[in-house]
């Protein structure tokens, strides 16, 4: 990949992949990239990556919050409820009195909305 850089104060650059040609806009401020996947998983791609080492960068600050551990500790920090054994719950979540599964209740909501061909 070859980096080019559109403007280091505002981290700016364009990333061109090899062989093909295609060039990309990488916004390391705003933490946006053409190709969709910095924003989506939250991590750096691949051309985040190359702007990061063509800069000489440090990629972890590119990470969100999410994927750190720090954050990761804080959700086991409290006390799970324990839910019982699932044999013996009532599905009242579906509004029904007698104990069903999940996968009945679905069955049978899926075949409302596409009913199979006879």
């Amino acid at each position: 990949m070859a980096v080019n850089q559109f403007d280091r104060h505002n981290e700016v650059f364009e990333v061109v992949e090899m062989p093909s040609g295609r060039t990309l806009a990488v916004d390391l401020s705003w933490r946006v990239c053409d190709c969709s996947q910095f924003q989506v998983d939250r991590l750096p791609c691949r051309h985040v990556f190359a702007c990061c080492a063509n800069q000489s960068l440090d990629w972890h600050v590119y990470v969100h919050d999410v994927w750190k551990m720090s954050e990761l500790h804080k959700v086991y920090k409290y006390e799970f409820a324990p839910m019982g054994i699932p044999s013996t719950l009532a599905c009242v979540c579906w509004g029904q009195n007698d104990p069903k599964s999940i996968l009945e209740v679905y069955r049978k909501r899926s075949s409302e909305i596409n009913p199979l061909p006879e």
